[in-house]
């Protein structure tokens, strides 16, 4: 215990590498331990070391596979590799074990965002490699999306790359569940929206 508490002392103190060290001392004399492995985890994540902090949650995991901390570490180490889609299946593992946890509920929301905006961004590089490819125009640039959450709303951001306004632009919202549409217009710019 003597190392884990100089690892917790060091990564307080914001001495990552150093803590790094105490929780490898603390496994290598103690044994495969929960808590060792996710603080230092949480050290690895704090060097960007993603994927041993993923392989440390995961051994974390291997002696206690309901040790809600190491379910979190590794949808962290998940999400920092950018696998959000994994990032949202690690995080309801999570939430099976305890459903209750706030710090599991944020992140599943932060990682179920990202991931939406993940695939909005690799649907406009597709679509703007596939317009390159044609010969578009500038003013038939592919729009550029970003979410945002805004009290309990999703937040979709339309830029138009080579456009000055909006004029003649339809924009089309699809959904199989409810839609809620509000449309701020500006002068000048002229919007049509078609809901199916």
């Amino acid at each position: 215990d003597k190392e884990k508490d100089l690892g917790n002392k060091a990564f307080s103190q914001g001495n990552f590498d150093e803590a790094i060290e105490h929780f490898t001392h603390a496994l290598t004399l103690g044994g495969p331990h929960c808590v060792y492995y996710t603080n230092r985890a949480a050290c690895y994540l704090r060097v960007s070391r993603a994927e041993e902090a993923q392989q440390d949650a995961e051994l974390a995991l291997k002696v206690d596979a309901t040790y809600v901390k190491a379910l979190f570490r590794r949808a962290q180490a998940i999400e920092a590799q950018g696998r959000y889609a994994d990032t949202v299946t690690a995080y309801k593992q999570g939430l099976q074990v305890m459903p209750d946890s706030e710090q599991l509920l944020q992140g599943l929301h932060s990682a179920t965002t990202k991931e939406k905006e993940a695939t909005l961004r690799a649907a406009s590089a597709s679509n703007a490699s596939s317009n390159t490819s044609h010969g578009a125009s500038n003013s038939d640039a592919t729009p550029i999306y970003r979410l945002e959450e805004a009290e309990g709303s999703l937040v979709v951001f339309v830029e138009l790359p080579g456009r000055e306004n909006m004029q003649g632009v339809d924009l089309q919202l699809f959904s199989g569940t409810h839609i809620s549409l509000s449309l701020s217009v500006f002068v000048s710019i002229s919007v049509s929206v078609s809901v199916s």
